[in-house]
């Protein structure tokens, strides 16, 4: 948690999220450990990495590009949790503490009510996504929480034909 949001650093704020009124971020110094001990974990022989769940396609290039300049050339694979439902969005959200980018909740706020909408809306994100993603990687990886509809959606959204 960060007492003082306003000494964070660009890259801080690009990796945090704000639930109940608390900042949360990876700070520069551990996120250079983290980074330190994933290429560790690349180098003892791991094939490929799969990230968590994101919303911000930018943070995950911007992730890829600084696993490049450590020097981990494995593929990476963006962990893609299909919006299926507000309550279920919001519950994943938090516990995670998934950075939310303030235009896609304002959007899920105005939806909320409307589960038809919601899904509409996650089977368009979710390939606006992908569209924004598969010039930076050759593998996609959706978290579907048993619920295939949206998913389905997605992939026919991308030309995928879905049986």
């Amino acid at each position: 948690e960060i007492k003082d949001p306003s000494t964070m650093t660009e890259s801080e704020l690009g990796r945090s999220s704000t639930f109940d009124g608390k900042v949360y971020t990876c700070k520069d110094e551990d996120y250079k450990k983290e980074m330190d001990y994933l290429k560790k974990k690349i180098d003892a022989g791991a094939d490929f990495i799969i990230t968590q769940m994101f919303f911000d396609t930018k943070t995950f290039a911007t992730f890829v590009e600084d696993c490049r300049k450590w020097g981990i050339t494995c593929p990476i694979v963006p962990g893609l949790m299909c919006i299926n439902a507000y309550a279920g969005f919001c519950k994943m959200t938090k516990f995670c503490k998934t950075r939310v980018p303030t235009d896609l909740q304002a959007k899920m706020d105005s939806l909320k009510d409307d589960p038809e909408a919601v899904k509409a809306f996650g089977v368009e994100f979710g390939i606006q996504m992908c569209k924004e993603l598969t010039p930076i990687v050759d593998v996609l990886h959706f978290y579907t929480l048993n619920l295939e509809k949206v998913t389905f959606g997605i992939l026919e959204g991308l030309g995928y034909d879905v049986k």
